[in-house]
């Protein structure tokens, strides 16, 4: 069973990083291949997700951002490793 500390992390990491990116809830869940419900209510609080549905909407983020970051010119070294926890890189932003 995941730590419910972990899942409340990534659940603001999910939130801050999707609206920053400028990404709907539709948008997130067809990338990740979740429902628009899942990441609905996993942000609001009124479920948490499995470790799988948690870490295909973390590649799904990931995606966004270096897709958003190579099309303003960052570089790919620039960009975040394939392993940034988003609760941990949120808090120190």
């Amino acid at each position: 069973m995941q730590n419910l500390q972990s899942q409340d992390g990534f659940r603001a990491g999910l939130r801050f990083y999707r609206k920053n990116l400028g990404v709907s809830q539709d948008e997130l869940a067809a990338l990740a291949g979740v429902s628009r419900a899942t990441i609905g209510n996993f942000e609001t609080g009124q479920f948490n997700l499995s470790a799988n549905s948690m870490e295909r909407v973390r590649k799904a983020l990931l995606e966004l951002l270096k897709d958003r970051a190579t099309a303003l010119g960052f570089s790919p070294a620039a960009l975040p490793p394939a392993n940034l926890s988003l609760s941990s890189d949120m808090q120190a932003a």
